[in-house]
């Protein structure tokens, strides 16, 4: 097994001394190489050694960086990119980022949202709470609502498209509140320019423009936010944790529930709602989605799916209203997920995880459940905690009756993977499997049949090192060879080829 680590350095015109190499000569090979394009600057290097002695070699990298006279200011906000052949860090990759992140201090990062509906007033508001963070601009395809928008949040600025919102440098990621199936275009153009990307679930309505999504992000070396804010619930941490510690031992059965009412107003106003076109679906891809994330997140992928759905409470709707699936997981266990927003008044979302050493069930934000075979003296306090933690309904009647809490602490962890260079919490990859397990539901509905995860015919995910190596051509003769389109400045890319 042959383990090479390659440090592709780019600093605007900086000469970048590598006499900081000199110790390590003997593990160490270096060459430096001057990119035909002006202003660019290029330094690989490959070396058999341990982590601990590459962490310090990158580390030195960086501080060799700061310290030049030539380093611009603006080169304080560039992010530090790093991925490996199966698309994870290593631990001290993870190490130089927080390095860089403390040594270069960042600017403010500005959003620009697209798409100026309700759910939009949610990520203003959660944005407005994270130090670090600001809303600079919006834009709406119809314009009295990019007006109203902007009104309603002083400083930021009305563009009348999106390429002028794009051009401004002042916006670093864009947010994305559109109809679901309008997502894709408005995400690969911010990340064609170079953009982050923030998307509103569902991600997408079809793996392929999920894909696309996905791709382009990568390719630009920009980062994508699905936003699945269940995920930051502290009783939901809680119970991750717990299953990540074994406490739940063989994990045998995992059931969500979303039982909700919208009102045939909800669905009739907007004109995109209840359609396959722009809503992608029902009560699984605009409701339970958010369950549906999570029952994966805790039980891990699922490779089987049977469904029934209907549409029984509502009109002029083409979707399902209520559904209810069997699934199986890839550890074994099987599943229940059903979902409905044909249940007045609307009841709270639920979650069941059982195993054959523990169990937990929450609602909402509710711990209603918290037992295992082996008690520790923390359950108790776990227990105290987070039993009846949460006011309101949650949005099981109505859509704007939900706390930003959950956007907020999601958007503050990609603000902060912005600066440091980090990975954040929840990727589009994770985006993608929510809306793949909904596709398989409504397959398995159509059909009456059981369907299989991964879905045939479907766009297939490709690895970060094969989009890696579509942006910065192809390994060839035993070196790495990198282009400079679509790289960012400054930029360290640590990759880790294991043959």
């Amino acid at each position: 097994m042959v383990c090479v680590t390659s440090l592709a350095a780019y600093a605007n015109g900086v000469q970048v001394s590598s006499e900081w190499f000199n110790e390590s000569t003997a593990i160490f090979k270096t060459s430096w190489q001057v990119d035909r394009k002006p202003e660019v600057s290029r330094l690989l290097a490959m070396e058999a050694g341990s982590g601990t002695r590459r962490f310090g070699i990158l580390k030195r990298a960086i501080s060799c960086y700061r310290q030049s006279p030539k380093l611009p200011d603006s080169a304080r906000s560039w992010p530090i990119v790093a991925v490996d052949s199966e698309g994870s860090a290593s631990r001290f990759t993870r190490r130089i980022r927080l390095e860089a992140g403390k040594d270069w201090g960042m600017a403010p990062i500005g959003f620009g949202i697209v798409g100026c509906g309700m759910i939009a007033n949610f990520h203003a508001e959660a944005i407005r709470q994270i130090q670090g963070a600001r809303i600079v601009g919006c834009f709406d395809k119809h314009a009295d609502r990019t007006a109203r928008f902007a009104a309603a949040n002083p400083g930021v600025t009305a563009f009348p498209n999106l390429d002028q919102m794009l051009a401004d440098s002042r916006v670093h990621v864009v947010t994305i509140c559109t109809p679901s199936g309008a997502h894709r275009e408005s995400a690969v153009t911010a990340a064609e320019a170079k953009k982050h990307v923030v998307v509103e679930k569902p991600m997408e309505i079809t793996l392929k423009r999920c894909d696309d999504m996905l791709r382009a992000c990568r390719v630009n070396n920009v980062l994508l936010c699905p936003i699945f804010p269940s995920r930051f619930s502290p009783a939901n941490v809680a119970i991750k944790n717990a299953i990540d510690q074994g406490r739940f031992g063989r994990l045998t059965l995992g059931d969500t529930y979303v039982k909700w009412w919208r009102t045939q107003q909800y669905y009739d106003q907007g004109g995109w709602r209840g359609t396959w076109a722009l809503d992608g679906g029902g009560a699984y891809m605009n409701q339970a989605i958010h369950n549906i994330d999570l029952l994966q997140w805790f039980m891990g992928d699922v490779t089987e799916v049977c469904a029934i759905t209907a549409t029984l409470a509502h009109e002029r709707i083409e979707v399902e209203d209520v559904g209810v699936a069997a699934i199986k997981f890839k550890n074994g266990a099987i599943g229940t997920i059903e979902a409905t927003t044909a249940a007045w008044p609307g009841h709270l979302k639920r979650t069941e995880i059982h195993g054959t050493t523990g169990s937990a069930i929450v609602e909402q934000d509710d711990l209603l459940l918290w037992q295992f075979e082996k008690a520790k003296s923390k359950d108790k306090l776990i227990r105290e905690k987070f039993a009846k933690t949460i006011g309101g309904s949650g949005g099981a009647s109505d859509p704007q009756a939900i706390s930003c809490s959950g956007h907020r602490k999601q958007l503050k962890d990609f603000v902060t993977a912005i600066q440091t260079g980090s990975t954040p919490q929840i990727s589009g990859d994770e985006g993608r499997k929510a809306v793949e397990i909904i596709l398989a539901i409504y397959q398995a509905a159509r059909s009456g049949r059981k369907v299989q995860i991964p879905l045939a015919g479907q766009s297939k995910r490709t690895t970060k090192w094969n989009l890696l190596s579509e942006s910065n051509k192809k390994l060839s003769g035993g070196s790495l060879k990198f282009c400079s389109k679509g790289t960012s400045p400054l930029e360290i890319v640590l990759i880790r080829l294991l043959q």
